[in-house]
């Protein structure tokens, strides 16, 4: 397949399947204006390159990898996630192709890494990231694993950040929610942000208060907290898993 446009062509599972993706895409490119510029990145969970493109058009990343299991763990289709997945009839080496040709043409270094992302981030050295972003099972457990495992890997003034902070404890990906809270509870990490378009982001503390050294936009961070309106995120995390970090 030559472009995108004919990947479309040959597999409308494509493009049925990211009808649903792009509805809340826009919504969530905030999150990405809070990472530095021509840092050193990765994204957790790819699946067709959307939000990768998204990544590389905004923060113009110096090397940017993109680690993803496609294939290895769910075989020759995605299983039926509903709209999402086309109800089980995309298959993951499309999702993968997609997410090559979004992402081949970028000034950037791009790398792609066909892995599991604990595998993958415990395989790389400590301190070689500027920031992570989760988008993967949205369990509490992996999820929490992943925290643990990308702490030591972001550099210490470093972010991670993810997708699916949803506060509904019915809501069958609110683990991650819970996952972030209780890791920022035990480690040195506070949340920065978190609630618009299900966005979250930590960074480690003194990271935070070290204004002259950290790479994170304090003031930008301020000014979307204030319109996100975060301390009802806040109310509904501390009443569901008790009282989190200020991140005042």
């Amino acid at each position: 397949m030559s472009d995108l446009g004919g990947l479309f062509e040959s597999c409308p599972a494509l493009r049925r399947s990211e009808e649903r993706a792009r509805n809340n895409l826009d919504d969530r490119k905030w999150i990405l204006d809070l990472i530095p510029k021509e840092s050193v990145g990765a994204e957790l969970g790819v699946f067709t390159g959307l939000l990768s493109e998204a990544i590389l058009e905004i923060v113009r990343p110096r090397r940017l990898f993109l680690v993803d299991v496609w294939w290895t763990r769910y075989g020759e289709f995605y299983p039926d996630w509903g709209a999402y997945t086309d109800f089980g009839r995309l298959p993951t080496r499309v999702a993968y192709e997609a997410a090559v040709f979004r992402t081949n043409s970028s000034t950037s270094e791009v790398t792609r890494v066909v892995s599991s992302s604990i595998d993958w981030a415990c395989s790389i050295p400590d301190a070689s990231l500027d920031w992570a972003y989760i988008d993967t099972t949205h369990s509490y457990a992996q999820t929490v694993d992943e925290l643990k495992a990308l702490a030591p890997k972001v550099k210490p003034n470093g972010l991670i950040l993810g997708d699916d902070w949803r506060a509904d404890p019915e809501h069958p990906h609110h683990g991650v929610m819970l996952a972030v809270n209780d890791f920022v509870r035990q480690t040195n990490f506070d949340i920065g942000a978190a609630g618009q378009a299900t966005q979250w982001l930590i960074t480690r503390r003194e990271a935070r208060f070290d204004r002259a050294n950290s790479i994170f936009d304090h003031d930008r961070a301020k000014s979307w907290r204030s319109r996100l309106r975060l301390d009802r995120f806040l109310q509904g995390s501390k009443r569901l898993t008790g009282q989190p970090k200020a991140v005042g």
